[in-house]
This record gives structure tokens, sequence and C-alpha cells, in this order.
């Protein structure tokens, strides 16, 4: 609820809830991996919508984004190290903020046994059960703030000598409260492969009859992202 306060006297009003579309969140990876495990990274990322103004706030001074976000991509990945960021055009409201970075992360993939590399199927961790959904229960509604979309694409360019062993496999989820889809598209010469997934969130309130429903889709979620690229030395099928 606002008060508007015009001409003819104040009047109460309710601001409208954006749909998910409105705000949206893009991000793309592309990766050269190492035998090592470590990668370079060039990473854009778009934000339009109620969230950019939380971007906008937080990089607001020039002289203060490098730092801070090296501590977003050190967070994120332990020994992270930043090797150029650009926000151009951050101060524009009427604009998407548009970051633009490039990393060095010295363990972006897990080693396991037989020379295999893990590599995530999303930037982030797959937490959005705890991040969103912790409880088993509610007694009172869930309150998300509004809408969102999130949608990624994370393409690795695999070092030489390696080749694919297993990849995520895709899925579509859809209920009442959003939809996520997950696909993986593998270069014809087998050196790269690039994993999309797309996240819909379109209830910004969750009640609390619905919040095991939703618990249990954020869960599917979290399970499909789960999955990992493994690639491994040698050559073959």
């Amino acid at each position: 609820m606002v008060l508007r306060v015009g001409r003819h006297g104040p009047t109460l009003a309710r601001t409208p809830v954006l749909p998910a579309s409105a705000n949206r969140a893009d991000r793309v990876w592309k990766v050269v991996l190492a035998a090592d495990g470590s990668a370079q990274i060039d990473e854009t990322v778009t934000i339009q919508g109620q969230a950019a103004q939380e971007w906008r706030s937080h990089y607001q001074t020039p002289g203060e984004r490098p730092e801070r976000y090296a501590k977003v991509w050190n967070s994120r990945n332990a020994g992270a190290r930043l090797e150029a960021v650009d926000m151009t055009g951050i101060e524009d409201r009427n604009q998407p903020v548009v970051v633009r970075a490039r990393a060095f992360v010295p363990r972006l993939a897990l080693s396991h046994e037989r020379g295999e590399l893990h590599l995530s199927s999303s930037s982030r961790e797959t937490d959005l059960t705890q991040t969103y959904a912790r409880l088993g229960k509610r007694k009172w509604p869930l309150i998300l703030g509004f809408p969102w979309q999130h949608q990624e694409e994370l393409e690795y360019r695999l070092p030489e000598g390696f080749r694919l062993l297993r990849t995520p496999t895709a899925g579509k989820l859809a209920c009442p409260f959003g939809r996520f889809d997950l696909d993986v598209t593998v270069a014809r010469d087998g050196r790269s492969v690039t994993v999309r997934s797309a996240l819909s969130v379109e209830r910004d309130r969750i009640a609390a009859n619905e919040y095991v429903e939703f618990r249990a889709f954020l869960r599917d979620v979290d399970n499909l992202l789960g999955q990992p690229v493994v690639v491994t030395k040698g050559f073959g099928p």
C-alpha cells in the first residue's frame, strides 16, 4: 500500500506485483577448462526488474566495484581471482544492469579417481530448498518478495586430451508456482558442452497449505541441477 499525493488530495493505492518475466536475471559463462580442474571464465550477467536496484545500490561507488565483485566470486569459488569487471551504465535506471567480468578459478572442477573431473550444472550452489523452504512445514504463508526468473548458460570447453564421459539428464518441471527447464548440448567435435537452465518462480506468496508442494518443486530443481558434467582423460566414444 502507498499514499499517493496529488492535486486532488491524498489517496491510497496498491503497487502492482510485476510478473516473473519482468524480474529476470541472465548469466552466461564461457569456461575454458584446464587439465588440473582450473578454469578461465568470461561472464556476462544481465539483471532487470526489482533486483536491479539492489545491484545498483551495492555497486554504486565505481572505485569499490572490483573489490566487492571479487568477494562475490570468492564466496562462490574459493581462491578465485577476478581479473576484470565492467559495469558501464549501471547507474541508468531505465536500462537493465549489465556486468561483464573475467575470472580465474583454481578449482572449478572436482577431481575424482581415474582422472575424472566433475563440473557443476549451475554457477551457484544447488541449495534452493535450503534458501527458500528450509522448514518442513509452515503455519503462515511464505513471502518471496516478488516473482522472478533466473536463466543460465554454461559453456565448458574441454582441455586437450579430455573427452565427455557423462552429461546431466535434461528435464522439465511445472507446477502452480512455476517451471524449470534443463537442457544439455554437446558440440559435434565433442570438445565442448553447454548446459542451459531456466527457472521461473511465478508467485510472490505461497500459502501455508501449498508450502509442501512448493518445497517439493524446489527439491526437484535442486536434484536436476545437482547432476554433474563428467569429463575424463583419454579418447573413446
